[in-house]
């Protein structure tokens, strides 16, 4: 508890600071090299069931540019964080070490060189590619792994996972650029371990599991083990991926991008048990090694992606947009009444339509309608389970968002909310206030609120409803 607050408030002191100050970039020989960066802290505290801290998180991050020339540039992002709600909460002990910190060598949070001329613009280095903007829910983001420690609650450019590889982009017409991806680098969703603020129902289980092995092994004569295997690609040039994309924007104003991404999915397990003894008692699972192996498998998107303004007529003023991505060879978890589980080889695909809409100047409305399909086949149909709960999969789901923002005191003060609700009646409540001191100082309140059931998507946090402050200064 006396760490988390010292470091809570020498960053509130350091933030206080520029209140007072003024901020600005740094720059250096002649504005060729350029810094900015930001203190921030996220401070949540749960309303709903634990009445306590969700995440007490100070994060430090530097951005420098060095223009080479004319032609290259130089430029990465640094960036630590320390969650002290790790060690305010006895319950997330065992996690800590995992997830208070920045991970390995993830304090380097991008790094690219960058090559520009007139027809093609070369990045190589680690970097993001965003292929989709839908609101609360990812369709065509799929070029980066995300970081799901707080399920989809943080801000994508924060969350998502950067990867090494080169993009290439060459506009051969005015308003066509054609896009190459190469990624030598596997990177896969980070999930929360058993017993974090934001662990998915299938993890939870997944641990009661252990424990419940673990438990059990210490009954003599009894004998179960658990071992968790992760199977990943080699990183070679056979097992890199490569994505494709063409974006055009047409005289009428219609912009379309159509998009292809090869490569090995992110998800992706099945479950062998290695039987040496039968049950110790009637009831008891059978005894032997329980052996959790991920094998990650090549999927393949195809999706494409448009956006419309209208600028005449009844609709004068609408903006309507659309994702949609069909992924190949996918695979999924089944269940069956003889077997504890395996995986089934499926199609997916989703879709999102966006209709975006100013009303008395400065208030914008934007509704979504989304859905997710999964293809079943004939042998696994009733049984395929959704990866997060471990339920039953509906071969469609849908999702409607709702998100309304405005600003007051010339752009000072931003409110905006979203609301997402699914066709089992599970709901998401995110309303937001964000309000600009200074140039480069800001004050953030708001909310997350969770309903439904357990075993769905937005349900299984129905406990985990938190309010929330986030303070930053930028430099």
């Amino acid at each position: 508890m006396k760490r988390f607050s010292v470091c809570f408030i020498v960053v509130f002191l350091l933030m206080f600071m520029g209140m007072v100050t003024s901020a600005q970039a740094i720059s250096f020989m002649d504005g060729r090299i350029n810094m900015s960066g930001f203190l921030k802290n996220e401070t949540a505290f749960n309303v709903g069931h634990d009445h306590d801290y969700m995440k007490i998180e100070n994060t430090f991050q530097v951005e420098t540019e060095y223009l080479v020339n004319d032609r290259f540039s130089l430029f990465f992002i640094i960036r630590e964080f320390y969650d002290s709600a790790f060690d305010a909460n006895n319950r997330y002990e065992k996690n800590r070490k995992r997830l208070c910190r920045t991970r390995g060598t993830d304090w380097l949070r991008e790094f690219y060189l960058d090559y520009y001329s007139p027809d093609l613009d070369i990045r190589i280095g680690k970097q993001q590619v965003v292929w989709g903007r839908a609101d609360g829910i990812k369709i065509m983001d799929a070029v980066c792994p995300t970081d799901q420690r707080e399920y989809f609650l943080d801000n994508y450019a924060d969350s998502r996972i950067p990867r090494w590889m080169l993009k290439v982009e060459y506009s051969p017409t005015l308003n066509g650029t054609l896009q190459f991806l190469f990624i030598p680098d596997f990177e896969t969703d980070f999930l929360a371990p058993p017993g974090s603020p934001f662990t998915y129902r299938a993890n939870e289980l997944k641990g009661d599991l252990i424990e419940g092995l673990n438990s059990l092994s210490r009954i003599p004569g009894v004998n179960y083990s658990f071992t968790e295997i992760r199977d990943k690609p080699g990183q070679s040039f056979e097992n890199s991926s490569f994505g494709l994309r063409w974006l055009d924007i047409l005289p009428n104003g219609f912009e379309y991008t159509l998009n292809y991404l090869h490569g090995y999915g992110t998800t992706g397990g099945k479950i062998n048990i290695y039987n040496f003894a039968p049950p110790p008692f009637l009831g008891a699972p059978p005894q032997g090694d329980w052996v959790l192996k991920f094998k990650y498998h090549q999927t393949e998107l195809l999706g494409f992606t448009f956006t419309k303004a209208i600028t005449s007529g009844a609709l004068r003023g609408l903006s309507i947009r659309g994702e949609f991505a069909y992924i190949h060879n996918n695979f999924n978890g089944y269940e069956t009444p003889d077997k504890l589980g395996g995986i089934a080889r499926v199609d997916n695909y989703k879709y999102v339509i966006g209709l975006d809409k100013y009303f008395w100047t400065d208030w914008l409305f934007s509704f979504q309608f989304i859905q997710l399909n999964t293809d079943r086949d004939s042998e696994h149909g009733q049984r395929l389970l959704f990866g997060a709960t471990k339920a039953h999969l509906d071969q469609v789901d849908t999702f409607c968002t709702l998100k309304v923002a405005t600003d007051f005191m010339h752009e000072r003060i931003k409110p905006e909310c979203l609301i997402m609700c699914g066709d089992d009646n599970d709901w998401r409540i995110a309303p937001r206030i964000n309000y600009e001191l200074r140039d480069y100082f800001n004050i953030s309140f708001g909310a997350h609120l969770f309903w439904g059931r357990r075993d769905q998507l937005l349900g299984e946090f129905r406990d985990n409803d938190e309010v929330y402050l986030e303070i930053k200064y930028g430099f």
